[in-house]
């Protein structure tokens, strides 16, 4: 090579065969330099081989002998195995890519077949091969190929052009991905069908005709895989009802959900209402279900009724006009909104061919041996994609409307008629309820459609059914010890879609106690299918809880649900990263979003039996988003982890408190004790070994990403800690000053503060809530930089005495500037507003008046004891906590100076040197007060009748001058001042416990 990196040798010889006359290189040996020159590519191809093919080319063999054996090269390169190393792979077809692009630059062969990829065969095949995957090797060659031309109608011009006049489907089929369906998204399993058709132009681009052309297409291929009895192509027939699922909502792009016309009316005859029916009340645009519980006449004939309304079960008088038959209204335009223009023909074309090549033959003909599995599902599966993509155009006898009515009614009569205790009624069962699901909606093949149901039939029945079954406590107990899975999975499956269009109020309470049952048994299988199986009991959990508004209260405690949520939480904890998928994540996540708005504490328990657990998933990026939520919902309640009188301390912990006692005397290891045993009692002990632990990760560059997944798991225990030091200091303010202690005694505050400040954004010019990251409406991939961010924000909202502590005396100097600023205009302001809401919120003031603004940063109590009127200012600097609050208590009448003196140096210390809030501050001044007038004297050292920290009442004595002291004052006193003397009389201390 010359420096440039052609091939000079190569070069000369083509310039030697290009001077005129020169007879020492042969016809042959020029056509093989000139196949060399295009398979290398680069300059030497471009500036010499093609001007001396186009000289040869005079001669059409010549260049066709040329054509033939680049277009065999690239034909053999394409049934090559592809490499196994996906960085190769890419390689690979990029260079392919490139000679293709090359030959077809120097012909007008535009189209698939002279460069191998036309087959229609090799597609297939692709789709079936198991060791190798080849359909992305294809897909990747096809790709790198599209790219090179300038336009998508350049690239649409390619595929259109092959010989296979359905290659566009062939191709489409083969590339989607029929790997575990049930537990990855349709979109990722289509992402590169989606890629395909975005490099062709999108819908737009492609255009109508040749996208419903490869409907047609689509549907044909796949009728074709379905009758094909020498060989059972279960994976080929996957891949084709979802690429004919992809086309065409690519076809229709809105879904839509066709209703069919109730056969009773809607409107209420005053006259055929009775009392104890259930009908619908509509409010506004809203129906609420009702039961009629007194009939008026007084008015007759017009008639009106007491009804009391399901949910709240209150009582109200309304007219029949306001009662109606069914739970929302009945637009008769929406089974037409297609029909008129070309769009609703199209659809009921492409709904036509789908029933008449897939539905009759398989699916209203249902098999039940092993071998037509696939075949029922994938036919169930195209029911949906007519239901929920297609919809319901036409009407009457032979309509596809009517057919796919029949065909569901008949399946639902005989699940019904079957359903029997017995292995092969279950065994039979099974395929119905789970093509009945598929069919209406579930979506393992297809794009999921949670309103197919509605309209269609009435699941009731079914449901009654499955209810009894699992109430036959003999067919439970044996399925708990030999379960058939399947079934239960297909139950779930079936309660998922059919709940919604349950209005019953008493079935559908009765639904929980199924979904309890299965995941009693799903969940305790340890298989295979174990992620399987908690994607189905949360789903059907979803879908009980998101219909529950219409039929049930909210406010009621539901032991079912709240079972099957600490069920489901253990599962998810338990499951590897493997097992783990996108679909699984989404569903526990919804979960925890429905309960966490509602009124009853759903999620504490099952956070609570599994807060260590949850505090490791912090750690694993796909379940580290639920796992924070779940102990945002434990650090909410008011109610300790374990009780301080029966609290465990790890191994961990009493090995790093002895560590911590050496040197201590008697006093200060019991009070670090003391702080150990309320710390364990509120934070998780696994929270609490990683603080006592934490030391800085390593920097490396191969371990980066280890790194920043670590770093985070770390930030979010931090603000989890954070959140119970708050509920627990919200509690008792004792609480607060010990777990403040304990993280004092971990030295973990500063480390943390580094390393969130290495990478938060602290820019003042925010547009959203710092608070946003762990929205939970905003279920997306927590950020390092916002949870780091909010990591800095919560440390100095929740910690302000150590902050202050650390900042004076640890932070880096370049880190001293950024942090100051963020704490001006951020963290201050906005800790201000919080601290006020929460005062506004305290319902322990008692007769004291507490008032403050933002505005002015003063924070006014007032409290009248007796005769005396007592007041105090509390000013906040802008920048505290960096900075000290200072009180003022001036205008306090009829108290000598200096007690309110007293008093101010009381909240000073509160505020300045002992983590207090603002609210902590003012309630123990409150009761200091009220101490005082009670006659007890303050403590001479700290000035307070109640101590900062324990909150006790001066309990020591001296019997020399008979001052009363806090022990925990008194022993800080002899240790600080070296001698053992009583802090007043100055005598040798002798003192009693009181």
């Amino acid at each position: 090579e010359d420096e440039a990196g052609s091939n000079y040798f190569l070069k000369a010889l083509l310039i030697l065969a290009s001077l005129p006359g020169c007879e020492l290189i042969s016809t042959e040996e020029v056509l093989n330099l000139i196949f060399e020159s295009w398979f290398e590519g680069g300059m030497i191809w471009n500036e010499y081989a093609v001007n001396l093919l186009t000289t040869f080319g005079e001669k059409a063999s010549f260049k066709d002998q040329f054509i033939l054996k680049a277009s065999s090269s690239l034909r053999n390169d394409i049934h090559c195995e592809p490499p196994l190393d996906h960085a190769v792979l890419e390689l690979t077809c990029q260079a392919w890519s490139k000679r293709a692009m090359r030959l077809l630059r120097i012909t007008k062969l535009d189209n698939l077949d002279n460069l191998g990829l036309g087959s229609a065969e090799l597609w297939d095949s692709a789709s079936l091969s198991t060791e190798r995957d080849f359909s992305e090797y294809f897909f990747l060659c096809l790709m790198y190929l599209l790219h090179s031309f300038n336009s998508a109608e350049q690239r649409k011009e390619l595929i259109s052009n092959a010989n296979e006049s359905r290659i566009f489907v062939h191709i489409l089929t083969s590339i989607a991905k029929s790997e575990n369906p049930i537990l990855e998204s349709f979109n990722h399993r289509t992402e590169r069908n989606h890629q395909l058709l975005d490099i062709l132009g999108g819908r737009a681009g492609t255009g109508e005709t040749l996208l419903e052309q490869t409907c047609i297409d689509g549907i044909v291929l796949l009728s074709t895989f379905m009758n094909d009895q020498a060989r059972k192509k279960t994976k080929s027939m996957i891949k084709a009802i979802t690429s004919l699922s992809f086309l065409v909502s690519a076809l229709f792009q809105t879904p839509t959900y066709y209703e069919i016309q109730p056969t009773e009316k809607d409107e209420i005859d005053p006259s055929d209402v009775k009392e104890g029916d259930s009908l619908w009340y509509e409010l506004g645009s809203q129906r609420i279900k009702a039961t009629v519980m007194k009939i008026h006449t007084d008015d007759f004939p017009n008639l009106y009724f007491t009804i009391r309304e399901e949910k709240s079960n209150s009582e109200r008088q309304t007219i029949a006009s306001r009662l109606k038959r069914h739970p929302k209204s009945f637009n008769p335009q929406s089974t037409a909104s297609f029909v008129d223009g070309g769009e609703g023909s199209r659809r009921e074309h492409i709904g036509r061919l789908i029933t008449d090549n897939i539905l009759k033959p398989h699916l209203f003909r249902l098999q039940f041996d092993e071998e037509s599995t696939t075949i029922n599902e994938v036919s169930a599966e195209a029911v949906n994609i007519i239901l929920s993509q297609c919809g319901l155009i036409s009407v009457g006898i032979g309509s596809v409307r009517y057919e796919i009515f029949q065909g569901i009614t008949s399946m639902l009569v005989l699940l019904c008629d079957s359903l029997a205790p017995t292995d092969s009624s279950i065994e039979k069962c099974t395929m119905v309820i789970r093509c009945l699901s598929l069919a209406l909606g579930f979506g393992v093949y297809t794009t999921p459609s949670s309103m197919n149901i509605t309209g269609i039939i009435d699941p009731t029945d079914s449901i009654v059914k499955l209810v009894d079954l699992y109430r036959n406590s003999t067919w439970f107990e044996a399925q708990k010890r030999h379960p058939f899975e399947r079934f239960h999975q297909s139950v779930s499956m079936w309660l998922s879609v059919a709940v919604i269009a349950i209005k019953d109020g008493e079935i559908f309470r009765c639904i929980s106690g199924i979904i309890r049952s299965i995941s009693d048994i799903l969940l305790s299988i340890n298989s295979k299918e174990s992620g399987v199986n908690a994607y189905v009991v949360m789903k059907a959990m979803n879908s009980f809880q998101i219909a529950s508004n219409d039929c049930t209260d909210d406010s009621v405690d539901n032991h079912d649900e709240k079972q099957v949520l600490g069920e489901l939480t253990q599962c998810f904890i338990r499951l590897s990263q493997q097992e783990m998928s996108w679909k699984i994540v989404e569903e526990f996540s919804s979960l925890i979003v429905i309960n966490s708005k509602k009124p009853i504490k759903m999620l504490e328990p099952a956070a609570r039996s599994h807060a260590n657990d949850l505090t490791e998933c912090l750690y694993s990026p796909s379940k580290r988003w639920c796992s924070f939520h779940l102990l945002y919902s434990l650090a909410m309640s008011s109610k300790p982890l374990q009780e301080e009188e029966s609290v465990i301390i790890s191994d961990v912990i009493n090995q790093q408190q002895a560590e911590w006692k050496q040197g201590m005397d008697g006093e200060d290891a019991s009070e670090l004790e003391d702080d150990i045993i309320i710390s364990a009692s509120w934070l998780p002990e696994k929270a609490m070994c990683i603080l006592s632990q934490m030391k800085p990760k390593s920097s490396s560059i191969q371990n980066k990403l280890g790194e920043e997944n670590e770093i985070m798991g770390d930030l979010l225990t931090w603000l989890t800690c954070l959140s119970i030091l708050d509920t627990a200091g919200s509690v008792d303010m004792r609480n607060r000053t010990s777990i403040s202690s304990f993280i004092q005694k971990t030295k973990s505050l500063g480390f943390l503060l580094e390393t969130a400040m290495e990478h938060a954004d602290l820019d003042i010019d925010r547009k959203e809530s710092i608070f946003s990251c762990i929205d939970l409406d905003d279920k997306h991939d927590l950020s390092i930089q916002e949870v780091a961010t909010l990591a800095v924000f919560r440390t100095v909202e929740s910690l302000p005495t150590l902050v202050k502590t650390w900042f004076n005396d640890y932070c880096p100097r370049y880190m001293q500037n950024k942090l100051s600023t963020f704490v001006e205009n951020i963290v201050a302001p906005e800790t201000l507003h919080r601290e006020l809401t929460r005062i506004k919120k305290a319902t322990s003031f008692g007769e004291m008046t507490v008032n403050g603004s933002c505005v002015s940063r003063e924070i006014t109590a007032t409290y009248h004891q007796d005769e005396c009127q007592l007041s105090v200012m509390i000013r906040i600097p802008p920048s505290f906590p960096l900075k000290n609050v200072e009180v003022d208590c001036q205008k306090t009448l009829g108290i000598p100076e200096n007690r309110w003196r007293r008093w101010a140096l009381q909240i000073m210390l509160m505020l300045n040197n002992q983590d207090g809030s603002v609210l902590d501050a003012l309630l123990l001044w409150k009761q200091n007060v009220d101490k005082e007038f009670d006659g007890i004297e303050p403590c001479p050292v700290c000035y307070s009748v109640l101590c900062i920290k324990t909150h006790a009442m001066p309990n020591l004595q001296c019997r020399t001058c008979n001052n009363r002291f806090h022990s925990t004052c008194l022993h800080k006193w002899f240790t600080e001042s070296g001698k053992s003397n009583c802090v007043l009389c100055q005598q040798p201390w002798s003192g009693t416990k009181v």
